[in-house]
């Protein structure tokens, strides 16, 4: 009986360091879609884009993982509302425009606390600045 107490604690003593070794990496994979979500949530100006229509709209990402979309054409206000999630480095959209859901999946191409370079499956890039408050 006590063989098997000391065989059972030998195990556990082996097995707790490398069950905690995969938390911390599991963590660590983790840790770049948290990164980019912090760094995302605010409120951004589209500087540059192919479609010059886009330049000066304006793009609040919140932390629960929606976002609100701003843009101005021949002086009206278009303002449409939707959800966003990261996944490999890339930001999914989806957003309900004149009743039909649309999707998109850009790829961050840079992304600072002030800019941030997305290309489209086209390959065309839009740039956002950050929005001072």
């Amino acid at each position: 009986m006590r063989l098997r107490w000391a065989l059972l604690w030998v195990l556990l003593v082996a097995l707790v360091p490398q069950l905690n070794a995969d938390d911390k990496k599991a963590e660590e994979k983790d840790a770049p879609k948290d990164n980019i979500s912090a760094k995302l949530e605010g409120t951004w100006e589209i500087v540059k884009a192919t479609d010059q229509e886009a330049v000066g709209a304006v793009v609040t990402f919140k932390k629960e993982g929606k976002f609100t979309f701003v843009i101005k054409i021949e002086g009206q206000e278009f303002k449409v509302d939707g959800t966003y999630k990261i996944e490999d480095g890339k930001l999914h959209t989806t957003a309900n425009v004149n009743g039909q859901e649309e999707s998109d999946v850009d790829t961050f191409k840079k992304l600072t606390d002030d800019e941030i370079e997305l290309e489209n499956k086209e390959g065309k890039v839009t740039v956002l600045k950050r929005k001072k408050d």
